[in-house]
């Protein structure tokens, strides 16, 4: 529900086999590492997996909705678990928390801003990254 915008990039190493021409000596060169990195402002579809209370620094935990790539390769599978906070949280307009009152609603109402800052890779690697705070969307589904 609830997507963020990567702050910093995410660099994951990758060795991929390129298998050149065989040379007249019939030697190959060895395998050349490419770093895949994804590029800070794209956008991260995930989703929460438990009820959270709205307080800052209140722990949240989500998973990816779909995989990251980085050009022609997954770099964070679809399903990946999220470890992130509540980092802010924003009032609604006056207005619309007078007509939640007027029909009964009195919870507070709040935008919450989350923050997500760990994840844990499918082979079991921790990975550290940085995402900016993002109101998120109502429902993970596009028309």
């Amino acid at each position: 529900m609830f997507g963020g915008n990567l702050g910093k990039s995410i660099c994951l190493g990758a060795l991929l086999s390129v298998c050149p021409p065989v040379s007249a000596q019939g030697t190959q060169p060895a395998d050349i590492p490419v770093h895949l990195q994804v590029d800070a402002g794209t956008p991260l579809r995930l989703y929460i997996l438990n009820r959270t209370w709205f307080r800052i620094g209140e722990t949240v935990q989500a998973k990816f909705a779909e995989p990251v790539w980085a050009f022609d390769r997954i770099v964070i599978p679809a399903g990946t678990t999220v470890q992130g906070q509540v980092a802010e949280l924003q009032p609604v307009p006056a207005m619309v928390r007078t007509m939640a009152v007027v029909n009964g609603d009195f919870t507070p109402l709040k935008h919450a801003q989350l923050r997500f800052d760990s994840l844990v890779l499918p082979n079991g690697q921790p990975l550290q990254f940085d995402a900016r705070p993002s109101v998120g969307l109502n429902t993970i589904y596009v028309p």
